[in-house]
């Protein structure tokens, strides 16, 4: 393997790692404003299983907020964060593309969008993101 090539390997490693310690902070801290009061209980409901790293529950409650509030960005990204940290890439991908249609304006859904496809070997896909 080339020197070059090694270097950048290690920056992806490191950008990804940063990454998963960044997802805990992004979906802790990030408390959209909400249409329904049903769809903002289940967020607060999924930000404290998630803040227990119970994201097998979290994911559920994730869920009906984007399934109540289909154009909520952030409903999309906590989702997909969790279904990142069960390696559930694929769908983690599904969601933030979705968050990315809603508001394309925020770097870190393009951020969190890349280092799904890293997880999945989409190299080519990283760099776009």
């Amino acid at each position: 393997m080339k020197k070059g090539t090694k270097i950048c390997l290690c920056l992806i490693l490191l950008i990804s790692l940063w990454m998963l310690w960044g997802c805990a902070h992004f979906v802790r801290y990030r408390y959209p404003s909400f249409s329904s009061k049903e769809a903002k209980e289940h967020y607060i409901r999924g930000n404290r299983y998630f803040d227990s790293r119970r994201y097998d529950l979290a994911i559920p409650e994730f869920q009906i907020v984007a399934d109540l509030e289909p154009q909520n960005a952030e409903g999309h990204v906590s989702l997909g964060v969790c279904y990142a940290l069960t390696n559930r890439f694929n769908a983690a991908v599904n969601q933030y593309l979705q968050a990315i249609e809603i508001d394309s304006t925020k770097g870190e859904y393009h951020f969190v969008l890349s280092d799904a496809y890293y997880d999945l070997g989409l190299l080519d896909k990283c760099i776009e993101g």
